[in-house]
């Protein structure tokens, strides 16, 4: 029999972690990304303060991929039945086509390009010039933090009409807020338009517009099943993972690589088991905690249920630094050794209970337009 064929869109922790899983599933596994190296996102605002290179918070995919993985250079534009088009016109068909293109687009601190952007314009600051950080979520806190530590000669005001981290705990936002002070960074609801900008607020995914009426949030997330597949005309093909796609009914589920890397696991586990017929299985992510980096030294770890609410248990100072650092670490070289028993804490109970998917015989018909940022 012909070997299944399966194009992943998209090399980040997802990606990256299905593709390797699959490769050892006797599975031919193709990843379509525009450039050679994997992106250490949770590094970037290190390096928009200058503490790390752009080149350090990467790795060639010839180093991150399984060698049974075959890598193709460019932007996937357009999706069809079984078939992927890139933006120089080549075409690519398979079995199945996993869509995990991250939200690393756009002009901000969670793309590449963007964070070595502002580096630049960083370090063209002089001494004394005031810098605005919108968004005041985890990636702002980071960012702003750690500019703070590089460049204490900087002014920086952190900005958010909803204020310092909404989604943890009181005493965690309370010793996060007072670090903010010790380090000269002041916390906003507004601030002046005229000062240079750094964006933090959220994460850009490509947009999605089809032919075919594909479930599409209206932030251009795929909105995909409890097995991480999109029924299309009855027929299962199309698979998203990682933070282009939401999967419906489980709305604790953040964006990021906590989330990334087991539905990577997890979308490749369902892949399989949809090329063998079998039945698919719900998947179902929760949480053990949230890190924020204070520094280059000191970060805040919010221990949480497993739905993402806080707990009321912290770890601060140079103890959790450590703690914040071997998580990251370990996002890196973990899409590099993916199983199906991918260590994640099991989510909230689900209630609804719904059917698992089986395979249906591929027809030749319906489209998916990606739209790259």
């Amino acid at each position: 029999m012909d070997t299944p064929q399966v194009i992943v869109i998209g090399a980040g922790y997802a990606g990256i972690a299905a593709a390797n899983s699959l490769a050892r599933r006797r599975v031919q596994v193709t990843v379509i990304n525009p450039v050679p190296f994997f992106v250490d996102r949770i590094r970037l605002h290190e390096v928009v303060a200058g503490s790390r290179t752009p080149q350090a918070a990467t790795v060639s995919l010839s180093r991150m991929l399984d060698p049974r993985v075959g890598l193709v250079l460019g932007t996937a534009v357009h999706v069809r039945d079984h078939e992927v088009e890139l933006q120089d016109g080549r075409r690519r068909e398979a079995d199945h086509v996993l869509i995990a293109a991250g939200s690393g687009a756009g002009n901000g601190v969670t793309s590449f390009e963007g964070a070595s952007n502002l580096r630049l314009r960083v370090a063209a600051l002089d001494a004394g010039a005031r810098v605005r950080v919108l968004g005041a979520g985890l990636t702002g806190v980071e960012v702003a933090t750690a500019l703070a530590g590089r460049r204490p000669d900087l002014r920086i005001r952190l900005v958010d009409p909803k204020g310092l981290l909404p989604g943890m705990g009181t005493r965690a936002r309370t010793h996060i807020a007072t670090t903010l002070a010790r380090t000269g960074v002041s916390v906003e609801p507004t601030a002046e338009a005229t000062e240079p900008t750094i964006e933090c607020r959220g994460f850009r995914v490509p947009t999605f517009a089809s032919d075919s009426q594909l479930p599409v949030e209206s932030s251009g997330r795929l909105e995909v099943g409890l097995d991480l597949s999109v029924a299309v005309d009855g027929r299962t093909w199309l698979w998203g993972a990682g933070d282009a796609a939401v999967i419906q009914n489980r709305p604790h589920l953040r964006m990021g690589c906590a989330t990334a890397l087991p539905l990577g696991a997890a979308a490749a586990a369902n892949i399989g088991r949809s090329i063998r017929g079998q039945s698919t299985k719900p998947v179902n992510v929760g949480y053990a905690m949230q890190c924020v980096s204070l520094g280059p030294r000191d970060a805040l770890i919010q221990f949480v249920h497993t739905d993402d609410s806080p707990t009321r248990w912290l770890l601060t100072g140079a103890p959790a630094a450590i703690v914040k650092e071997g998580v990251c670490r370990f996002a890196r070289a973990a899409p590099q050794h993916p199983s199906q028993r991918y260590l994640a804490p099991k989510g909230p109970p689900d209630e609804s209970h719904p059917p698992s998917r089986t395979t249906t015989p591929p027809q030749q018909q319906n489209s998916l337009a990606i739209h790259k940022h």
